[in-house]
């Protein structure tokens, strides 16, 4: 028999690290979350995203999700759980991203295996 198959049980058949330059949301009220997107060329719906900031994100801020929304779109859930607001001009930070991209990621979350 010619050829083989891969059966669909979450497989990984990408996974690359790389860097970007990312700017957290400028302004993000008390208790509140903003999400911003930002162009990573190669991303596709349904990669998962680990982001490693290599320094200091910007006062009162955290990362709360990290997705591809949509092809070469990355978003960024910028969140502040804090009683300040995150104000002012943020610079630019370096992260480390992780993007995995599951075999069977065209066919839905709902058909990735839910055990080992």
């Amino acid at each position: 028999m010619p050829g083989g198959t891969l059966p669909l049980i979450g497989n990984n058949y990408f996974c690359q690290s790389l860097v970007a330059n990312l700017t957290p949301a400028a302004t993000v009220t008390t208790d509140a979350s903003i999400t911003s997107t930002y162009t990573i060329k190669g991303l596709a719906v349904g990669d998962a995203i680990d982001l490693f900031p290599q320094a200091a994100v910007t006062t009162y801020l955290t990362i709360g999700a990290v997705w591809a929304s949509a092809a070469d779109t990355l978003s960024v859930q910028w969140v502040n759980s804090t009683g300040s607001s995150s104000t002012g001009s943020p610079t630019s930070i370096q992260f480390i991203m992780v993007v995995l991209r599951p075999s069977n990621a065209y066919a839905g979350v709902a058909n990735y295996p839910t055990n080992v």
